[in-house]
């Protein structure tokens, strides 16, 4: 009981319900759909094979049947199988990818970035909170620069000081750190919490810099699979290569101010040859370049 369901082998006459009531509910559902079912029946009729299929039966085998045929015939399906969820899982998430992409490349401004990437996020995985942290790398910590799902951040989570925290480890770590219940993450104000709810925080990084932590809030009572996590991961990549063409684009305006103060400066200079003139201009110039409201 609980385990995943690979296969249903089914015979078409079984009391109370028939094989074919069985698949036809089975193929109904949208979480059992996906599972294979092979029937077995006596009838050999090419009706009953053709209703069999019809109501979504992926193989027929009537009896009698030699064992090691049926063996091999599922074992086929078996593959089939996990190379079809194979397929799924990754065109999700390339779906979920492309999605996060588009929020995150539509502007260079930060905030945005990060607001495109939160609501991407969630979105993707059918969540309702998660949060950025951005590593401030004069004194290592990690500042709280965007949210979605918490009304009010509790302060405690707001700027997490360098130290072994879970955001810490969560920087440094190569695949997702995952904590069954976010009440173990001190500061996060998410203790006492029935169920508990799972936590799952991903570093950001770019080459070899660190650059923050994505962090979401999975479901009271259910824990993150492993499709999920690696989706997860996906997202950080994709979230880590936005940033840091985000960085990119300041420091080259940040470049371009810089030289266009000093060009301002130099013409400033070059404009006379008397100093209190010359000091006039620079301060007029200088003033101006960096909206200052006086000068000395």
């Amino acid at each position: 009981a609980g385990q995943p369901v690979d296969l249903v082998l089914l015979d078409v006459m079984m009391p109370g319900m028939d094989g074919y009531e069985v698949c036809r509910r089975i193929k109904s559902d949208a979480a059992t759909r996906h599972i294979p079912v092979v029937m077995l029946t006596a009838k050999d009729a090419v009706r009953d094979m053709v209703l069999g299929l019809e109501i979504g039966a992926d193989e027929y085998i009537t009896k009698p049947f030699n064992t090691d045929e049926l063996i091999a015939r599922i074992k086929v399906m078996l593959r089939i199988q996990g190379m079809s969820l194979e397929l799924l899982r990754r065109n999700r998430e390339l779906q979920a990818l492309n999605a996060v992409a588009l929020a995150v490349s539509r502007s260079l401004s930060l905030d945005a970035i990060l607001d495109g990437a939160l609501a991407g996020t969630l979105e993707s995985l059918g969540l309702d909170c998660a949060m950025v942290h951005l590593l401030r790398p004069r004194d290592g910590c990690l500042v709280l620069q965007a949210h979605l799902g918490l009304p009010i951040p509790p302060p405690g989570v707001q700027c997490l000081p360098p130290g072994p925290s879970w955001a810490a480890q969560a920087l440094e770590a190569e695949a997702p750190l995952v904590l069954a219940d976010a009440g173990l993450a001190p500061g996060l104000g998410r203790a006492g919490k029935s169920p508990p709810e799972p936590l799952a925080a991903v570093g950001l990084r770019f080459q070899e810099r660190r650059l923050g932590v994505l962090t979401v809030l999975g479901r009271p009572g259910q824990q993150f699979s492993a499709d999920e996590l690696g989706l997860l991961a996906a997202i950080g990549r994709q979230v880590s290569l936005a940033l840091e063409n985000a960085q990119l684009y300041i420091e080259s305006r940040r470049k371009a101010q810089e030289f266009e103060a000093l060009y301002q400066v130099s013409r400033a200079m070059a404009s006379s040859l008397e100093l209190p003139e010359i000091l006039y201009r620079i301060s007029q110039t200088v003033s101006g370049l960096l909206q200052g409201r006086a000068m000395s």
